[in-house]
Parts: C-alpha cells; sequence; structure tokens
C-alpha cells in the first residue's frame, strides 16, 4: 500500500477509536477539576484547603456535635498551616473560617441564645464593648433547616462575616470581635470541650 495511503488509514483510526493521548489528557482535566476531600463524617465531608484573603488555610478538625443525644451539626475549622493548633493558636489574629452544617432544624432565637450564653460564661470577653457587634451578628441569623450552611469567616483587617449557605450577610470588624466569637467554640470556656478538641485535631 502507498506510504500516504498507510498514513490516512492510520488517522482513520484513530479518529474512529479516540487519540490515547487525547484520553490521557482528558482524564487529567477530570482529575484537576474533582473536588478534593479532606476528611469525611457519616454523609458530610470537607474540602481539604480553602483560601482566605489570598491565603490558603488548611483543615484541621471536623467534628460532630451532639446535644442531649441529637446530631445538631457538623463542625470543620480551618486555619494556616503555620498556626499552632492550640487554643491560642486558633484564636490569634490569622485567617480562618468556622464551617457548621446542620443535620436538623434550629431556630435563630435558639442560635443566638446558645452563643450568648458562652460569650457571656467567658470572663475574658468585654460584653459591652462587644454588644453593639454582636447585635449586628445576632439580626442576620435566621432558622435553619437540615443540610443549610453558616461559615463564620475572618480575614485579618477587615473582619468576621457570616456566611449562610455561602452567601455573605454581615460582617463585623475587630480582632477582640473574632476571638470572642470563635471562642464560643475554641476557647478554654467552649460550648463543649470535645467538640474543641476534635476541631483542633486533637484526639480524645
Amino acid at each position: 500500500m502507498p506510504r500516504n495511503l498507510w498514513k490516512a488509514w492510520a488517522v482513520w483510526l484513530l479518529m474512529l477509536a479516540g487519540s490515547p493521548l487525547q484520553s490521557i489528557a482528558a482524564t487529567a482535566e477530570a482529575a484537576a477539576v474533582r473536588p478534593q476531600i479532606g476528611a469525611c463524617m457519616k454523609d458530610i465531608c470537607a474540602e481539604p484547603v480553602k483560601t482566605i484573603a489570598g491565603q490558603q488555610v488548611s483543615l484541621t478538625g471536623l467534628q460532630l456535635f451532639t446535644y442531649w443525644g441529637f446530631e445538631l451539626y457538623t463542625a470543620a475549622l480551618y486555619l494556616p498551616q503555620a498556626a499552632p493548633r492550640s487554643i491560642e493558636g486558633a484564636l490569634s489574629d490569622v485567617p480562618k473560617s468556622l464551617l457548621l452544617i446542620y443535620r436538623r432544624k434550629i431556630r435563630s432565637d435558639q442560635i443566638i441564645k446558645a452563643g450568648g450564653h458562652n460569650l457571656v460564661k467567658n470572663p475574658s470577653n468585654d460584653m459591652p464593648a462587644l454588644q453593639e457587634r454582636l447585635d449586628q451578628l445576632n439580626a442576620a441569623y435566621q432558622t435553619v433547616q437540615k443540610g443549610d450552611r453558616y461559615e463564620l469567616l475572618y480575614e485579618p483587617g477587615r473582619g468576621t462575616t457570616l456566611l449562610f449557605n455561602d452567601k455573605p450577610l454581615v460582617t463585623l470588624p475587630g480582632v477582640d470581635f473574632q476571638k470572642a466569637y470563635f471562642g464560643i467554640w475554641l476557647s478554654d470556656y467552649p460550648l463543649n470541650a470535645k467538640l474543641r478538641d476534635g476541631l483542633l485535631g486533637k484526639k480524645s
């Protein structure tokens, strides 16, 4: 068979079967866009890294929070890789994110009451200085249903933003505010010590 005819025949076969190089490239592209999974707990998974204010933060812990036997939410904490996995490191002036994925309906007034109780319980919080910003945050809360997500996202120099299902609701300035509010979960006076330690990656 003439050489040019052999060449045409080979090209036709590649078009019919699909080029192996094209298949490899397609597979690599699919892998690149496939979301990575950092950790899973039951039916909820958290991505391994996020970017806040241009800085990458990593998943430090994923923890289920239960109250009187009821599963309320799964929480995920993200901190910079260099930040110490300690109370002081978590509450320092660094980018951070606390994601709460709810497993049942919880009314907004219940969320506000629980948070307020823990803020008052912590003697290091200056409640008069925090109150106006706290009122703004509380006004943004709404009742959650199963599968809804609240996220507290802190950017140094900007403040703490509350997001509901990835939609920003309000931003509150102040290092003192982020330390107090993230402290509900991460301080020496936490909502739950097991939850705090799990978020910080400590084994119980």
